[in-house]
């Protein structure tokens, strides 16, 4: 069996053409490796970098949704601009497929009869926000998070 080619996205295929350029065609198997290993070494450097910045930031929003709590606070303007507020995302395992696959077709959802966990959270959460249970088989866990509006220099 022959497959075809994978076509990368034209935008970003152009990216590469650009970056490509970069580098003389003559240098050789050699120096193109150890580009390459150069390249992943910087990143894996920016990787360990993010991991700190990701780290940071749930951190931070712990303590901000911390304080929020203790303050019984949703959401609040930035002095200089923006918004800051507490959001809640479900996060559903099931625990019993059977009685999954039953609500469902008890719901008449037959779409869902192969369930992607994106879209089971996005069922899940609607159901929620609508007042509604959760579905036969499922059980949840709400993580709250912060969301923003502005206030990165963003337009909005």
């Amino acid at each position: 069996m022959e497959l075809s080619k994978f076509v990368e996205n034209p935008d970003y295929a152009q990216k590469i053409k650009i970056e490509q350029k970069k580098f003389k065609r003559a240098q050789g198997l050699d120096a193109l490796a150890t580009e390459l290993f150069e390249a992943k070494r910087q990143k894996l450097a920016a990787e360990a970098v993010l991991a700190k910045i990701n780290l940071k930031i749930a951190a931070v929003e712990g303590l901000l949704l911390d304080q929020m709590e203790s303050e019984d606070i949703r959401k609040f303007e930035l002095v200089g601009g923006g918004t800051i507020f507490k959001k809640s995302t479900a996060y559903p395992i099931v625990k019993d497929k059977s009685k999954l696959f039953q609500w469902i077709k008890k719901m008449k959802l037959v779409s869902l009869l192969s369930v992607h966990h994106q879209t089971l959270k996005a069922v899940v959460n609607e159901r929620l926000s609508n007042g509604e249970g959760l579905p036969d088989g499922v059980e949840a866990f709400l993580k709250d998070s912060i969301g923003h509006r502005n206030g990165m220099g963003e337009k909005e």
